[in-house]
């Protein structure tokens, strides 16, 4: 979704994990607006992944101040460097957890296939962040 409330929507979880509602109170996409109400929240910003087995995580944080589209898409950087980290933290720690060296090796490379698909996606998007930083910079001396 491009318009209302939502800057990113469900079909880009998959590209960043970044879900963002600038105006929390009354919006339809936070449905318990008691808690809204009651904590004083403005903005919501979640974000989160899957994990090579399937399993997924996420995390959602309220603030009790406005947070503009331009920081919210901070949080695709946030998002990813996370999904690294999970990924390198995922699967047995011990060989005596998995019966065979084989199994291992496929779970290292499996792992490692993950860390560097995301490790990717973290250069393009910080590759974008700083053709935008510098398109703004570009902008603000030519007023």
């Amino acid at each position: 979704m491009t318009g209302g409330n939502v800057v990113f929507d469900h079909s880009k979880l998959n590209d960043f994990g970044v879900f963002h509602v600038s105006q929390a109170e009354g919006s339809a996409k936070i449905p318990n607006q008691d808690f809204i109400r009651t904590y004083k929240v403005q903005s919501v910003i979640g974000f989160g992944g899957r994990l090579s087995n399937g399993e997924i995580y996420t995390t959602i944080l309220f603030s009790r101040v406005h947070i503009s589209i331009k920081v919210a898409q901070m949080f695709k950087t946030i998002a990813l460097n996370l999904n690294v980290g999970l990924a390198k933290l995922e699967g047995p720690t011990f060989k005596s957890e998995r019966e065979t060296y084989s199994e291992q090796a496929t779970l290292c490379e499996e792992r490692q296939q993950i860390i560097n698909h995301n490790l990717s996606k973290l250069l393009t998007q910080q590759e974008n962040v700083v053709i935008s930083r510098t398109n703004e910079l570009d902008e603000s001396r030519r007023s």
